[in-house]
């Protein structure tokens, strides 16, 4: 078919052949030319099979799209079964598994569409190697025919019987151009360091010389002959005493001359080497091996990135090709597609699932038997009940909402009304005072401070006694993230309750509430999950800049400056931003409790940041957000550049009182 109104008038313009005849090949041979580079490039293999593995084991599924916001998998339908099972030779896997190395070598591959004599209505999938096929039309626009080429002659396949994946070609947009062509020179010469290499170790790895003698030593066509049959004998890669000390005659010298593998910088160039082609695939260096640079924390997100921007246009690319040449053969295909099962590897590991899970609903969220069948253990009675403990509460009118769901239009829309009748709303900039009264969450900054210090100083006993024994560590290998994560979050937690119910109750009274009504179980669970992650952030930071400090001329030295930094500098600091972000969290609770309307953003320091400068006095809704992006000061969601060591706080209005 036509593809635009205008294909007549542009088919007519004419073509030239795929592959300029620059290149010295036919377009077979070429192809077959990548085959060969894959074969003997190890860079190359690593690379392309890496993407092949990565994406064959995800599992190609089938949906149907009810709606916008619901759909279904299908499981039953002869598309959903030509996935499955496209051939009685090949399983799913594998046919990704070809399809992904053909992309990546060839960046054209072939499916055939096959009907079995005795099911023709179902549709059979056959992967057919690219070096064998060639793109056949009357036109330079689409594919009309693909001819496979064998040993013993050729076939002609319609166009309708192949799905044909291809990527860019800037000048035949019928096929794609592999991205080994334009690697080609660089494995060139890898290749050519590899048969020195390959040369040198021939020769025992022995270094090339000249051997001088003394002009004034007579020196007969017999010795000669003799002297160079028995170093031949004795020295070269068959000989009894390679290796061994060379013996030389009348004052003869020996002075080697050429490039070691050291001097060749052999491995910085095979290095290079991976470097270079996993750029071109778009694969993060330490996916592939490439370690100098590979850290705990940067390696767990290039994985996750991994799924999202490296292998993503890949199964764009592959679903859709699959969609728009399969789906039409079926019938009742309406609102089908297929999609790779990308979800299950960003989940993360079953421990942070449970973990966000729980902090999510409040509660735990798996039975007892549950559990037990994930680790093959038989039920138990009583075992399909929830068990619930007893600090968690799930009454309806004593539960507050989650701290971190503050966009509520329809808890806007009831206090605006009210706010209004009483005469409150928006009020004008003031200036910020000359002398602020102190900030009443700043009494919780020396605790916090306290429990940052104390656990930065353990951590310094644990690491540097352990990189002083063994000086080219890693830092992962000496940090413990789980336990330091773990320490410090208990400690945080601790404080976080007191902190927080303080300044709700307080919040409370301000307003003309009932302190005593307030219960700390409302809480509980988002101060758990701030004590969390505010510990896995703090010790990120840690193991960030202990990895800078390896990287110093005295890496020893530089590590003990930064423990020291971080008692003496970091834990102060952080005493004040966590006591601004909980005091924050705890009285807007207080003030929701309250029934109050409105928050108002108060300075309490002479020289404030010029953006907190601006909203003194400010008064927003109590569930709207500041200008800054905050929800209250120091809030953890805000930019860090709005939340680090501020000493702000809310007042409230239209509350109990």
């Amino acid at each position: 078919m036509a593809i635009v109104a205008s294909g007549g008038r542009l088919v007519d313009l004419g073509y030239e052949e795929t592959v300029p005849q620059s290149y010295g090949y036919s377009p077979l041979m070429l192809q077959r030319s990548y085959e060969l580079i894959w074969r003997t490039q190890p860079a190359v293999r690593t690379v392309c099979t890496f993407l092949a593995r990565n994406i064959a084991q995800l599992g190609l599924h089938v949906f149907r799209r009810v709606s916008d916001v619901e759909r279904l998998r299908v499981t039953d339908h002869p598309f959903a079964d030509t996935i499955s099972h496209p051939n009685d030779d090949a399983t799913t896997y594998e046919l990704i598994d070809s399809l992904v190395n053909d992309l990546a070598i060839y960046d054209n591959a072939y499916w055939v569409k096959v009907r079995p004599a005795n099911e023709p209505q179902r549709i059979g999938l056959v992967r057919i190697p690219p070096w064998r096929v060639e793109v056949r039309s009357s036109n330079w626009l689409t594919p009309e025919s693909y001819r496979v080429h064998g040993t013993q002659g050729y076939s002609d396949i319609a166009a309708a019987d192949v799905v044909h994946f291809r990527g860019y070609n800037p000048v035949d947009p019928r096929v794609g151009v592999s991205p080994i062509e334009s690697l080609r020179q660089l494995l060139a010469e890898d290749l050519a360091a590899t048969k020195y290499r390959a040369r040198l170790w021939q020769h025992e790895a022995r270094i090339s010389g000249v051997i001088e003698r003394p002009p004034d030593v007579d020196w007969s066509d017999a010795a000669r002959e003799r002297f160079r049959d028995e170093w031949r004998s004795l020295y070269s890669a068959n000989g009894s005493d390679v290796g061994g000390t060379p013996i030389l005659e009348d004052g003869m010298t020996y002075k080697p001359f050429g490039y070691s593998a050291e001097q060749s910088q052999y491995v910085e160039a095979r290095k290079l080497a991976r470097e270079e082609v996993a750029a071109a695939y778009h694969i993060p260096p330490p996916m592939v091996g490439i370690l100098e640079h590979a850290t705990f924390s940067n390696i767990t997100e290039q994985h996750k990135n991994l799924y999202q921007d490296t292998l993503g246009p890949w199964l764009a690319q592959i679903t859709q090709r699959i969609d728009l040449r399969l789906l039409p053969d079926y019938p009742d295909s309406d609102g089908l597609y297929s999609e790779f099962n990308l979800a299950e590897k960003l989940r993360g590991s079953f421990e942070e699932q449970t973990r966000s899970m729980q902090v999510a609903v409040g509660a735990p969220m798996m039975t007892r038997n549950e559990g037990r069948a994930r680790l093959n253990l038989p039920p138990i009675d009583g075992g399909d009940e929830l068990v619930v403990p007893l600090n968690v509460v799930t009454t309806s009118d004593t539960v507050a909402p989650q701290p971190d769901v503050l966009d509520q239009p329809a808890a806007a829309a009831r206090a605006l009304p009210v706010a209004k009748a009483a005469g409150i709303d928006r009020v004008d900039e003031p200036d910020v005072p000359d002398d602020p009264p102190a900030p009443r969450a700043q009494r919780f900054a020396d605790p916090f401070a306290r429990i940052a210090a104390q656990v930065f100083a353990q951590q310094a006993e644990a690491v540097v006694p352990r990189l002083t024994i063994k000086r080219k560590a890693l830092i992962d290998d000496v940090f413990d993230r789980e336990r330091w994560n773990s320490e410090l979050a208990t400690l945080l937690f601790a404080v976080n309750v007191d902190a927080g119910l303080a300044a709700a109750r307080r919040t409370i009274a301000d307003l003309g509430g009932k302190p005593a009504d307030f219960r700390k179980e409302t809480i509980l669970a988002w101060l758990a999950a701030n004590a969390d992650g505010v510990a896995a952030s703090v010790n990120d930071t840690t193991v960030e800049q202990l990895d800078a400090a390896l990287l110093s001329d005295d890496p020893l030295a530089a590590v003990r400056s930064t423990f020291d930094n971080a008692v003496n500098a970091r834990a102060p600091k952080f005493g004040v931003t966590q006591a601004t972000a909980i005091g924050g969290f705890g009285s807007l609770e207080g003030a929701r409790f309250a029934r109050a309307t409105h928050k108002v953003w108060n300075v309490r320091t002479r020289k404030p940041r010029p953006s907190h400068a601006a909203l003194h006095g400010r008064s927003v809704l109590l569930e709207d957000k500041f200008s800054n992006g905050c929800r209250w000061p120091g809030d953890s969601m805000a930019a860090p550049d709005e939340r680090g060591n501020c000493t702000c706080e809310l007042t409230y209005t239209g509350g109990a009182q």
